[in-house]
């Protein structure tokens, strides 16, 4: 389905209004539709957050079709070089330093450039802007400073691709922020649990939610490996924090890992993995 709303243009561009012709017309019923993040993105037009989760799922589909379905490759790698480009030549706006949510390029969300970041769409020259011009449209995360009533940077289920790409692009420091103030929103209201919305009214124990521990895990404590592999890299990207310990689950054990800062220097007081895992520092 989106292939067929991909190709009504030959940038692979995708239109976010509602289909038109014989595609389905009532909302109720229209598989295609998009949401984007409420009134925080512009969720019309020719639609570069659309566009950019189109390219993340062909990007896996290619993955998948590498196994199952060779057949599929060539057109799928064809769609994910097109769609790569036009993003970004017709999303990018040079002057801000920003991808826009449209190609009509009258909003920046921040979603527009950390959905574009996290697709592969954004080139290294296009990043080295966006690690200048993003911190200052990532704050405040509440519009007043203190809860959700008047308005967040992002609801939780599109926070997991965005804070993702501020680590992608080495912005911990505002992630790190960002966790503080939205999920220390959650514990100072006395939950030990993740909870689905920031207004607390849902369920309060949401395993989406939970990617803040994730994200310690691989990006602060700085584990990272292929569960098919039997390598774990060790690269911590701390932002302000002077400490971390603790543990990632490997398929064969526990990847245990316990630094600080000396002199604005990692130090490395323990590193452990079980046998046959190969650790590498850096």
């Amino acid at each position: 389905m989106f292939h067929r709303l991909s190709d009504e243009r030959a940038d692979k561009l995708l239109n976010a209004d509602q289909p038109k012709g014989d595609w389905p017309r009532k909302i109720e019923d229209n598989l295609t539709g998009f949401l984007g993040d409420g009134e925080r993105t512009v969720n019309t037009g020719i639609n570069g957050i659309f566009s950019s989760m189109y390219l993340i799922a062909l990007r896996g589909a290619l993955e998948m079709s590498k196994a199952v379905s060779p057949e599929d490759v060539a057109d799928l790698a064809t769609r994910i070089a097109v769609l790569e480009k036009s993003i970004s030549e017709m999303c990018w706006n040079e002057e801000k330093g920003l991808f826009a949510d449209t190609i009509e390029q009258t909003h920046f969300s921040p979603h527009a450039s950390l959905f574009a970041v996290q697709a592969g769409a954004a080139s290294p020259e296009q990043q080295a802007r966006l690690r200048e011009t993003l911190p200052a449209i990532c704050e405040p995360f509440f519009t007043n400073g203190y809860d959700h009533t008047d308005g967040t940077l992002f609801e939780t289920a599109h926070g997991y691709y965005l804070m993702e790409s501020l680590y992608t692009l080495g912005l911990e420091d505002v992630a790190e922020r960002i966790f503080k103030d939205a999920w220390g929103y959650m514990l100072k209201k006395g939950l030990i649990t993740c909870a689905e919305h920031f207004n607390l009214r849902e369920s309060q124990c949401h395993a989406w939610t939970a990617y803040p521990t994730y994200m310690y895990s691989r990006y602060v404590l700085g584990v990272r490996f292929d569960a098919t592999s039997d390598k774990a890299t060790i690269r911590p990207q701390p932002g302000s924090l002077t400490w971390a310990k603790g543990a990632f689950p490997h398929p064969k054990g526990l990847v245990e890992v316990e630094w600080r800062k000396v002199n604005g220097e990692i130090v490395f007081d323990r590193v452990a993995a079980p046998d046959g895992v190969e650790v590498v520092i850096g």
